[in-house]
């Protein structure tokens, strides 16, 4: 099967398609759009799903301006949720992902240049289960997590300048 992926412009009446090329064996999943609505950001994954790729496009083109991220596992790659920019930093985003075992939060800084990873939000071996929002007024991510060898879940705050984690929950 082949897949593609279309961004109709309601003002302009006008269909584009992104340049992914062959689409054949290939997954695109994860879709979102920058804070500017100027880009679309998609993870692709092979056939086999052992190797993934955050790239960016450009929404008025379709055009595939570069790749953000990749990740490779001998077993699979299991991106299950877009990228979340920071609501006060538009340069920076939220990658889940459980390249280290546990789906775990990673703060990145993208430029004109690049994408880097700035910090890893990861808390000993908790698992990230949720993402529900930002808290502008203190830089933080409300999520649900919960301990890998514990069956209750709570929710906590994470800092993003500190990596802080504080809980909220009370169990």
């Amino acid at each position: 099967q082949n897949v593609s992926i279309g961004v109709y412009n309601t003002r302009a009446k006008k269909l584009i398609y992104l340049e992914t090329g062959d689409g054949t064996d290939r997954y695109f999943t994860n879709i979102c759009w920058s804070p500017d609505d100027r880009k679309i950001y998609l993870m692709e994954l092979n056939r086999d799903q052992t190797d993934m790729t955050l790239d960016e496009y450009d929404a008025v083109s379709g055009m595939k301006l570069r790749t953000l991220y990749s990740e490779h596992d001998d077993k699979y790659t299991e991106p299950e949720h877009p990228i979340a920019f920071l609501p006060w930093d538009s340069s920076m985003f939220i990658l889940q992902s459980q390249r280290e075992g546990y789906n775990s939060l990673y703060l990145f800084k993208l430029t004109a240049k690049d994408c880097h990873l700035v910090k890893n939000l990861k808390k000993d071996d908790f698992i990230v289960t949720d993402m529900y929002g930002f808290c502008k007024e203190d830089n933080t991510i409300i999520i649900r997590a919960v301990k890998s060898n514990e069956m209750n879940y709570d929710l906590y705050k994470i800092n993003i300048n500190t990596a802080k984690w504080t809980k909220l929950t009370k169990t």
